[in-house]
């Protein structure tokens, strides 16, 4: 948890700034909530009004996001006292220090007890803080989907590179044969990721999954976004795609699913096996002149022992 304190509004602003959708692609439903449910009761204790950052103005590149979106902390900032400009904007006369931190006390103090636990406070504690992960686990395989998929070449250069987060990059050069937009469409490059060498007791019962995409794009023209599908049969069944964010030309940090999101079915722990388990990415933009470069594609799954 954190908090970044500003001037001024009287304000609880939390993630994500860069859009105005409640619940983007690259924000789970359980964090909106939590956040969602802290705000209103730390806004009790200080009167301050409660907002998404983007309700205020669009923003990108600031601490808020950078700390959800890289790094999944859970995170508001406090644009403290005063409400306008007339009564001193950013610059309020020091007499009013005492006065208006003593006001934020509560709220604090609040953010700290349920820093511990915050799912707590949508009643979700035992899904998250009773199961055990297995880290993140790495690809030692990987295949181009050589039909049907674009270009039928997936990551021509260096596949290999994404099996390690090292900023060596795996590159799918030019990709696609089209501008369809479409996850299914045959005009996209694809390719498969496996052995992953994840042990989960044979008793466990699967939480959730987490995909994570280290990677970038030469250019944000044509939209670029992964589509990933995973498959618990050595590759003859697939889940539904999962969508990422629009793709940055900086490596960014995406990641698909979530502790408690199975991507649409009961999973057992031998469909994690080498022989099982595959993560299929498909790279879909409307612009075949596209670069992806991707650094690491890790999973990591939660389960209750």
């Amino acid at each position: 948890m954190a908090i970044d304190f500003h001037t001024y509004g009287e304000l609880i602003l939390w993630p994500l700034g860069y859009t105005l959708t409640d619940v983007p692609a690259d924000m789970s439903q359980d964090d909106h909530d939590a956040l969602v449910a802290m705000r209103q009761a730390m806004a009790a204790t200080n009167g301050y009004t409660p907002q998404q950052a983007s309700d205020l103005y669009i923003t990108d590149g600031t601490i808020n996001d950078s700390l959800y979106g890289a790094h999944r902390i859970l995170n508001y900032t406090f644009e403290m006292y005063p409400v306008t400009s007339a009564q001193g904007g950013f610059y309020p006369g020091d007499e009013v220090i005492p006065a208006e931190t003593a006001r934020n006390r509560a709220a604090i103090l609040y953010l700290l007890d349920k820093a511990g636990c915050p799912y707590s406070v949508i009643g979700k504690d035992a899904q998250y803080y009773s199961v055990t992960t297995t880290g993140w686990h790495s690809p030692t395989a990987n295949a181009a989907v050589t039909s049907g998929a674009g270009d039928n070449n997936g990551y021509e250069v260096n596949a290999a590179n994404a099996g390690a987060d090292d900023n060596l990059y795996a590159v799918d050069n030019n990709s696609g044969t089209n501008t369809s937009t479409s996850c299914t469409a045959t005009t996209k490059d694809r390719h498969r990721f496996y052995n992953y060498g994840i042990s989960i007791p044979g008793s466990a019962v699967i939480q959730g999954i987490e995909l994570r995409l280290n990677s970038k794009v030469d250019s944000t023209s044509g939209s670029p976004r992964f589509c990933v599908q995973l498959s618990w049969d050595g590759g003859v069944t697939w889940t539904a795609n999962k969508t990422s964010a629009t793709l940055s030309t900086a490596e960014t940090t995406y990641i698909l699913g979530g502790v408690v999101d199975t991507w649409g079915r009961t999973w057992s722990a031998s469909d994690f096996n080498d022989a099982s388990f595959r993560v299929r990415l498909t790279s879909v933009a409307s612009n075949t002149s596209r670069d992806f470069s991707l650094d690491w594609v890790a999973v990591r799954v939660r389960y209750l022992p």
